[in-house]
């Protein structure tokens, strides 16, 4: 089951957040930011705060030059938080202390979502992204990472590690947790500490249910492996009714998930990974939204900061009343089904394999 699926959210790729003073006795400061992004000519330069929801709060944005000089300023008082610092479609993650004045980021485009950049103004975050680079480059092995986030005095820095390198696997998730008393202290009266709770919680609950899975495989959902998926017809955001069936003849990934959902936003890059890559061979995602009525520019939203480029997008926004959620007995999010060129149920959930699955299928 593949509730563990590799996080790329702190890659930059999606996955954004409203954050408030943190309760730690740090001070604030207004902060400016300035540098060269080679390759990053008349592109949008930003910083935005991020959180474990999927909220996103710009702080302050501006236009490179021709040559990619950029220079921006906010007169906010930025508390201790995770921050994202975007250009064009790329960006990346980490933690500001709150102390800090002026920062200089300087690199190439094509190389900074690989934390390949030059950083100054803020030491902490200078070691974050050392340590990143060489994790995220395959630098170093799964052991010296754990001892980066096991060992770090900072647990917002130990949190992000954990989500973006430490979710691979349950045993990853295992080695989180052992953590997360002395993350929940040190995060403690910030808006972190509410989704840090929700966030074990549910991937508790989501470890529960696979263990009960792998005993009796697929018993969570109302359809089965080798059932016809039943049908699908909702509107798109357009408002235009699309349904599951008019996809018959190619292989579908039927993802279920909602613009709230944080486990479904950290998962999507690597579904937008996998549809990129194989999208020419017959494969497709049909993504039905769990979002609740009035939540519509927030799913919209969704989709175009997550790049899920795919038309095939139905919400009835009817949160947890979701028909096709209630049809295929959907308990949790995200819950995905992978359907052969007939039509038929043939993985439940196989996001942790879904590029093996998939292939034994096309």
């Amino acid at each position: 089951m593949n509730v563990f699926r590799f996080l790329l959210i702190f890659l930059g790729l999606t996955v954004y957040l409203t954050s408030c003073s943190d309760g730690s006795g740090s001070s604030s400061s207004s902060l400016s930011m300035s540098g060269r992004i080679t390759d990053a000519a008349n592109k949008t330069v930003g910083l935005n705060r991020i959180s474990l929801q999927g909220n996103k709060s710009t702080i302050m944005s501006t236009t490179a030059d021709n040559r990619g000089n950029y220079s921006m300023e906010t007169k906010e008082n930025l508390p201790r938080g995770i921050y994202q610092f975007a250009v064009g479609s790329k960006g990346v993650t980490f933690v500001l202390n709150g102390e800090d004045n002026h920062i200089t980021i300087d690199g190439n485009y094509n190389n900074i979502d690989k934390y390949n950049f030059k950083m100054t103004g803020s030491e902490a975050t200078e070691h974050q992204i050392y340590a990143f680079n060489n994790m995220i480059n395959d630098k170093w092995p799964r052991e010296q990472i754990i001892k980066y986030m096991s060992e770090h005095e900072d647990g917002l820095v130990a949190l992000q590690t954990g989500l973006a390198f430490m979710m691979r696997s349950p045993e990853d998730y295992a080695e989180l947790k052992k953590i997360s008393d002395k993350i929940k202290s040190d995060i403690r009266g910030t808006p972190y500490a509410t989704e840090f709770t929700e966030l074990i919680k549910y991937y508790d609950q989501q470890a529960a249910m696979a263990a009960g899975e792998a005993s009796s495989p697929g018993s969570q959902f109302n359809v089965s492996i080798g059932d016809p998926a039943p049908e699908i017809a909702l509107p798109n955001p357009d408002g235009e009714v699309l349904r599951l069936s008019d996809l018959k003849g190619q292989v579908v990934l039927l993802d279920f998930w909602a613009s709230w959902c944080g486990p479904c936003r950290r998962a999507n890059p690597g579904v937008v990974e996998i549809y990129n890559k194989y999208k020419d061979q017959g494969f497709t995602v049909f993504s039905v939204s769990l979002d609740r009525n009035g939540q519509k520019n927030a799913w919209v939203q969704a989709i175009e900061q997550d790049k899920l480029s795919w038309k095939w997008h139905v919400s009835d926004l009817k949160f947890w009343q979701s028909e096709p959620a209630q049809v295929y007995g959907v308990r949790a999010i995200p819950a995905t089904f992978l359907l052969d060129r007939e039509g038929i149920i043939r993985k439940l959930n196989p996001r942790n394999n879904l590029e093996e699955a998939l292939l034994e299928i096309l």
